[in-house]
């Protein structure tokens, strides 16, 4: 079966600021502030109440407790939507092409589209990895990250190849039934690749509201209709909603942008009703003048293949209390919770404040 992706147009994101509450008392140095000085306001400040903070004092978001101890999509467009889903530059970067050998010269070229779901763990679809003889060999296969995959930021070898046990690869409207499958990294994606996010799967039945929505498609496939134009670059669309079935979900661009071939396994994502983004469903086929409706194979479908391979998830999605930068915003994760504090409102920078406080303001 040929895939096929055709992203449309999406604005580039731009992110706000956060509203945020002020630094800590006894948290570290302001930028300028010597030691002496530093040493003298905490002699003072120790006598104080740690919640009292003057009123003069801006409100810069969350306070973190220390520890003691282009082919592309057709007519796509190069960023995501912000109004469909919020991405962080690590999540834009668990999008990647799956890379696949050719048998004559022992090169690999973008053959699907694929996403980092966990840290080992990608998704793409089952038949970017079966045909006439069988599913593909890990070795035969690539897993590459970056906007431009001619200039990859890693390129990942892969150590499984699992295909939907239950997947046929059968014509009609069945086509996208457990059209799902997985590979997984012969090494940890975060160790790699620092920067990189996985973005979770939906596990659960898709809600009522998810008819008729927007939803945010990606893909490193051909960018001209009818499937012309090769294409190194991820590029992104949107398509509405239209129709769901028990295993799959149909979309439209309108006639304007869709997915085309080279599209095959990459994500479809949305913001779901806790303000989670979580990739729904991955695409299978559509309309092979790329200008028309295309079908995702649903992920909470085939949760009973994908569980032993993403595992429950994790509510701070791999966030943890150390936490991270992300602009001059420092964010962290305690107990299932996302916090997040705006550095620059308060007239820091986000960077490395030591072991007893981690990513934050100083």
């Amino acid at each position: 079966m040929r895939s096929r992706v055709f992203l449309g147009f999406l604005l580039a994101a731009t992110f706000g600021c956060f509203e945020s509450t002020p630094f800590d008392d006894d948290g570290p140095d302001a930028p300028g502030e010597s030691a002496a000085e530093a040493d003298g306001e905490a002699t003072a400040e120790a006598e104080a109440d740690a919640g009292d903070v003057p009123d003069e004092t801006p409100f810069c978001g969350d306070e973190k407790e220390p520890r003691t101890t282009l082919s592309r999509i057709v007519d796509g467009v190069e960023s995501f939507d912000p109004s469909v889903v919020l991405l962080t530059e690590g999540q834009v970067l668990a999008v990647g092409a799956m890379m696949q050998r050719d048998w004559r010269t022992g090169s690999f070229s973008n053959a699907c589209t694929a996403t980092l779901v966990t840290d080992i763990t990608v998704l793409t679809a089952a038949h970017c990895l079966s045909g006439w003889m069988g599913t593909t060999r890990p070795s035969d296969v690539r897993f590459a990250v970056g906007r431009d995959i001619a200039d990859p930021v890693h390129v990942f070898e892969i150590a499984e190849v699992h295909v939907h046990p239950d997947y046929r690869g059968s014509g009609g409207g069945d086509q996208a039934r457990h059209d799902q499958a997985v590979m997984i990294l012969a090494e940890s994606a975060a160790a790699a690749v620092p920067d990189i996010q996985p973005i979770p799967i939906n596990r659960l039945p898709l809600p009522d509201a998810f008819l008729g929505t927007v939803v945010q498609n990606v893909g490193y496939g051909t960018t001209e209709p009818g499937g012309g134009g090769s294409n190194t670059l991820r590029w992104w669309t949107t398509e509405t909603v239209t129709e769901i079935s028990d295993f799959d979900y149909t979309v439209y661009g309108g006639g304007v942008s869709s997915v085309c071939f080279g599209d095959s396994g990459g994500p479809g994502m949305w913001t779901f009703p806790d303000d989670r983004v979580r990739v729904q469903g991955t695409v299978s086929w559509g309309d092979p003048s790329c200008m028309d409706y295309d079908h995702f194979a649903r992920t909470d479908d085939n949760i009973e293949f994908l569980l032993p391979y993403v595992g429950e998830e994790d509510p701070c999605g791999g966030l943890t209390w150390e936490g991270r930068c992300e602009g001059d915003d420092a964010v962290w994760c305690v107990d299932g919770v996302t916090y997040r504090r705006d550095c620059a409102a308060c007239g820091q920078t986000c960077g490395d404040a030591g072991p007893s406080w981690g990513w934050y303001c100083v």
